[in-house]
């Protein structure tokens, strides 16, 4: 016991239990039905609940409290994988894996992006449209507003992964 005052009085007050909820716990069943009911009028009495359903008031609050809290660490988390893909240098993308795969309708095609193995982002490719780039004599195209690809070699693979039989 007096090496548990000793601990307690070396603790600092901010990570101290709160005794309240200790005693909470040691409370009958009963007796926290009693004191939530009795919560429950104080805030209908300060007007922050109103009546008859000030339960469902409460969860409700609690509903939208959680949902702006997720909100918010979906935006932060959106907003952190945003920052580390702009921040990917050149040399990095030599872990990123293109998938092809034949699209909906004939000579399309869909190219996936692959980060270490989580899909990335999607982009709808067009044989005719490759064609057309090799005509106007252009070389190299932009995939992704990242990535650059030699239009006659992604021709070439193209064909010979999907043309040649």
């Amino acid at each position: 016991m007096q090496r548990r005052a000793r601990q307690d009085a070396q603790t600092p007050e901010k990570m101290k239990r709160n005794q309240s909820l200790v005693a909470n716990g040691n409370l009958s069943l009963e007796e926290k039905k009693r004191k939530i009911l009795r919560s429950l009028c104080r805030l209908e009495a300060l007007g922050v609940l109103r009546p008859p359903r000030a339960d469902n008031q409460i969860l409700q609050m609690i509903t939208q409290e959680k949902s702006r809290f997720h909100s918010e660490q979906v935006d932060f988390y959106r907003h952190y994988i945003t920052s580390c893909l702009d921040n990917l240098t050149a040399s990095r993308f030599k872990n990123v894996v293109f998938d092809i795969t034949p699209g909906p309708e004939k000579g399309s095609f869909s190219v996936k992006a692959r980060f270490l193995g989580v899909q990335m982002e999607e982009f709808p490719l067009k044989y005719q449209d490759l064609l057309q780039l090799q005509y106007e004599g252009v070389a190299v195209m932009k995939m992704f507003d990242k990535a650059k690809v030699n239009v006659n070699l992604l021709i070439f693979l193209l064909n010979k992964k999907f043309f040649n039989k």
